[in-house]
C-alpha cells in the first residue's frame, strides 16, 4: 500500500463528505462528482491529505480506479493485521514468508541454521528471489533485519509490496556490498501506531461502493 503514512482518518472523512454532498445535490454521476469535489477542495485539507489525492491523480479521469486499487491494498493490510492480533512479530514474519513462498520465492529464518538450496529452490531463488530474516531483534530494539537476494528491481518491488500487504513497516532499504543483496530493516508490526489506526478504521461508504 503506497503512501502508508497518509492521514487515513482524514482521507476517509473527506471522501465520504464529497460523496454525501453529491447525494444531497442529486448527483447522477457520483464517482465523477466525488473526484471533482476532492480536486476542488484540496485547499481545505491538510497538506498530507491533499498530497495523497494529488499523487493518486485526482485531476485525472482514472482517479477512481487508482483509488480502488489503493483501497484494495488497504483492505488486504487491515485483514492481515486483524488476523495477527495478539501474535508475536515472528508469527507476522512467518506469515509473510508463507505468502512469499506462494508467490514462488524462497524464505527462511537464518537462526534455523545454514540454508542449502536444493532442487526447485534453486529455480525459485533465481526467478523470484530469496528473503531471509537475519535476526529477530531483542524486544528493546523493536526492529528486524531482512536480507533479500534479488536479480532486479522488479523482484525487489515485489518484496516491498508484499511487506506492505503484511503490515511490516519498512524503515530502510539499502544495497549491500553486492548489488544483488539488499538489506531491509523493518520496525515491529505489533508496535506500529499506523497499524493500529488501520486496524480500527473501516473503509468509507464510498470506498465500499467502489469495491462492491
Amino acid at each position: 500500500m503506497k503512501r502508508t503514512q497518509a492521514p487515513i482518518v482524514e482521507i476517509f472523512e473527506v471522501i465520504d463528505n464529497a460523496y454525501l454532498s453529491g447525494l444531497v445535490n442529486g448527483s447522477s454521476q457520483p464517482t465523477a462528482d466525488v473526484r471533482k469535489r476532492l480536486a476542488a477542495n484540496r485547499k481545505s485539507m491538510s497538506q498530507e491529505c491533499a498530497t495523497f489525492f494529488s499523487e493518486l491523480g485526482v485531476k485525472k479521469k482514472g482517479f477512481a480506479l487508482a483509488l480502488k486499487q489503493w483501497l484494495l491494498q488497504y483492505q488486504e493490510r487491515q485483514s492481515f493485521i486483524q488476523q495477527h492480533e495478539g501474535k508475536a512479530d515472528d508469527a507476522w514474519l512467518a506469515s509473510f514468508g508463507q505468502k512469499w513462498h506462494a508467490q514462488g520465492g524462497v524464505f527462511y529464518f537464518q537462526h534455523e541454521g545454514e540454508k542449502t538450496f536444493e532442487g526447485d529452490e534453486v529455480r525459485r531463488a533465481h526467478q523470484v528471489g530469496v528473503v531471509s530474516v537475519r535476526q529477530i531483534a531483542k524486544a528493546e530494539l523493536d526492529c528486524h533485519s531482512l536480507e533479500v537476494l534479488v536479480a532486479n528491481k522488479s523482484q525487489l518491488n515485489a518484496v516491498l509490496k508484499l511487506l506492505d500487504k503484511c503490515a511490516l513497516p519498512v524503515v530502510s532499504v539499502n544495497a549491500g556490498e553486492e548489488k544483488s543483496i539488499i538489506n531491509i530493516v523493518i520496525s515491529s508490526p505489533t508496535q506500529s501506531e499506523f497499524n493500529q489506526i488501520i486496524k480500527q478504521t473501516q473503509l468509507p461508504v464510498f470506498g465500499r461502493l467502489l469495491l462492491a
